[in-house]
């Protein structure tokens, strides 16, 4: 590994590591949570509608 001593010499380094490391956990692990998240919200608007037409026929 390389040791830095001051922040701003192996800053770009440092930060490409850590965006590759985020990216290809974006990639892998985060396409199934994002896709979760879409899910979600659908279901959340589904039940919405639902309730929503309930309401209307009891009134």
């Amino acid at each position: 590994m390389i040791e830095c001593v001051e922040w701003g010499g192996c800053g770009i380094f440092v930060w490409s590591v850590y965006g590759l490391s985020l990216l290809t956990f974006i990639m892998v692990g985060g396409w199934p949570i994002i896709n979760l998240w879409k899910t979600k919200n659908q279901i959340y608007k589904q039940l919405h509608n639902e309730s929503m037409q309930k309401n209307q026929s009891i009134d």
